[in-house]
């Protein structure tokens, strides 16, 4: 029977090409048990290299047909999608074996798979059998706390950050993430207060407050508790990013700004700190200065995409046409993510500029996706002012086949087109049909 299970265990992970960790922990496993002898052919290992039991409690258990068969299932489930029964086959071996390493595993996929009590029962199981486990004891909590079982949380969530195992401060800094489930953020303000308040001296408690208070929509609070951590750490600069943060978002940009330039100056390499300065001076539409701190990041961060991006948009905001294209052209080259949108801003660019038949190559290099619409719209009228109106009305044809694409859209580029290419009457006449076809729509004039 042993070898069947095995057999068919060995064709069912073939099947489905199974290569994920999990997968190779169980393979691992099957030679742990009575059932797991020898590869055929082979003599067999020694007893002291090849241990053949699981831990079950303060006991041992052969690794039998049956429990192997419920691994597989598990891991089989899981990789089909179906959490519900993964879960339910894990949670039932973790009972049974009472094995640590199943019963992590048991609690990471009922987690994923929303089964919060299974979840729970796990973590609560998982702490059990490693009282000392920093990750049991934030599994259980976080699982508590996405509940609202904040008093039952918080003796896990103490005891998590007196354990020796990792630094408090690393623990207060996981809080944020940890907490972030709750949906009555005012209690998780009080409750991380009372948490923080064991830790006066460390800045890194009051960093947890200011996020807490930042989630509950407390600014003021925020703040008081920033400057606390300021206090206690001057230099630190996620502090004075998050300050920045929230006295950007209270509309004081101007103490932000001084706030982050005169981190600056003290830090010059600080380069979070200088983005979010480029970024707050090209909110208030001062694209010199913002362009001269994405240059210095350029300076730092060489073939950066982004800055190189950033440094294109502002260029394009100053009308320095030729720096805007160069720029963008060098983001596209270096790896930009969005390679549709920067070839967007160059047929635009390329438009503005009456070079018609570089603008066209562009719109047309985009590719199906989130500008691919705009960008054949956009195709047409250019064809329109090249004249070559049969192209453009082939190219929406071809959107009207779309299902996905506003009529009125295509309707408007159209006209537009013909406007483009002189043929006022036919446009004209284009509009008139379509107004008789819906009188409603009267964005189309």
């Amino acid at each position: 029977m042993c070898k069947g299970v095995l057999h068919n265990a060995s064709t069912l992970i073939a099947k489905h090409h199974m290569k994920s960790k999990p997968l190779l922990v169980i393979l691992g496993l099957a030679s742990l048990g009575a059932c797991a002898q020898s590869p055929i052919g082979q003599a067999p290992s020694s007893p002291a290299a090849e241990p053949r039991s699981l831990a079950v409690g303060s006991k041992a258990v052969g690794l039998t047909g049956p429990i192997l068969y419920q691994f597989l299932l598990g891991e089989l489930a899981g990789q089909r999608g179906d959490l519900s029964l993964a879960s339910d086959a894990y949670v039932d071996l973790a009972r049974k074996t009472r094995d640590v390493r199943v019963v992590k595993r048991a609690a990471e996929i009922a987690s994923h798979a929303r089964h919060t009590a299974q979840a729970i029962e796990m973590s609560r199981l998982w702490l059990e059998l490693e009282p000392k486990s920093a990750r049991a004891r934030q599994a259980l909590a976080s699982q508590l706390v996405s509940v609202g079982l904040l008093d039952e949380a918080r003796p896990q969530l103490e005891a998590m950050l007196r354990l020796d195992e990792r630094p408090v401060a690393d623990a207060f800094m996981q809080l944020h993430s940890l907490l972030a489930r709750h949906k009555d953020k005012k209690a998780i303000l009080d409750l991380v207060k009372e948490l923080a308040g064991a830790y006066p001296a460390l800045p890194e408690s009051k960093m947890a407050v200011a996020h807490a208070a930042l989630n509950a929509g407390q600014d003021a609070q925020a703040l008081q508790f920033l400057d606390e951590a300021l206090q206690l750490n001057p230099g630190w600069e996620s502090a004075v990013l998050l300050k920045a943060q929230v006295l950007a978002r209270k509309g004081d940009d101007a103490a932000s700004l001084a706030m982050l330039r005169d981190y600056i100056e003290r830090n010059p390499q600080a380069n979070q700190v200088r983005l979010s300065a480029a970024k707050l001076l090209a909110k208030a539409g001062r694209y010199a200065e913002a362009r001269n701190e994405f240059e210095a990041l350029l300076a730092i961060v060489p073939n950066n995409a982004e800055f190189r991006f950033a440094l294109g948009i502002l260029a394009m905001q100053m009308n320095d046409l030729d720096t805007a294209e160069q720029h963008l052209g060098l983001a596209l080259d270096q790896g930009y993510h969005d390679e549709s949108q920067i070839r967007m801003y160059l047929g635009q660019l390329n438009e503005g500029r009456q070079r018609y038949e570089k603008a066209l190559e562009w719109y047309q290099k985009i590719e199906p996706g989130e500008h691919y619409v705009e960008s054949r719209l956009k195709a047409a009228i250019v064809l329109g002012k090249l004249s070559r109106v049969d192209e453009g009305k082939a190219l929406l044809r071809e959107l009207e086949a779309d299902d996905a694409v506003d009529d009125a859209q295509v309707i408007q580029a159209e006209a537009q087109m013909l406007r483009e290419a002189r043929r006022f009457e036919e446009a004209l006449d284009l509009l008139g049909k379509a107004l008789e076809k819906d009188p409603e729509a009267a964005d189309l004039l």
